[in-house]
């Protein structure tokens, strides 16, 4: 079971989820493909075991002066949203690393109180998930995301500043 979910998390690092395949998991782990639905029921709960894990990799320090989002966000945002479409529980309950994270990288950065703090927590990670699984609901071609991100880093300074004052 350990090599199966090393290998689906070592894979969904470069693939996305609707393309990996329990085969491709199961040869990159050196075993018999039958193990995922004896031992997981499906991918679907494959994917729903290792989904702690890669909230977790993608719960690192945050610099909220870059305009990059990380690829593990995106991978992790692209995975939640595969999950809430293809497992009939839908994304599984987690401790929520990322938000923790932003919530406490903007409270050190901001000083914004709790409440403000989770609430733009949430844009953001709704942002980043519209963004990664849908682009094209939010606009033909491909989407400035650096743009997105400077606009949220000047928006999160406004609101430090009139919580200073």
């Amino acid at each position: 079971m350990d090599l199966l979910r090393a290998s689906t998390i070592t894979l969904l690092a470069s693939v996305d989820p609707e393309q990996l395949t329990i085969r491709e998991i199961s040869d990159h782990a050196g075993v018999f493909h039958r193990y995922i639905p004896d031992y997981f029921g499906g991918k679907a709960e494959l994917f729903a075991d290792v989904y702690p894990t890669i909230l977790h990799n993608a719960s690192g320090p945050m610099n909220l002066n870059t305009s990059a989002i990380k690829p593990e966000l995106v991978r992790a945002a692209r995975l939640a949203v595969w999950l809430s479409a293809n497992r009939p529980d839908g994304v599984p309950d987690s401790d929520h690393p990322i938000y923790r994270t932003i919530i406490n990288t903007l409270n050190e950065f901001t000083k914004l109180d709790e409440a403000t703090a989770i609430l733009l927590a949430e844009r953001l990670v709704a942002g980043v998930v519209v963004l990664a699984a849908f682009p094209d609901v939010v606009k033909r071609g491909p989407i400035d995301i650096a743009a997105h991100a400077q606009l949220e880093q000047r928006i999160i300074r406004l609101l430090a500043q009139d919580t200073s004052n």
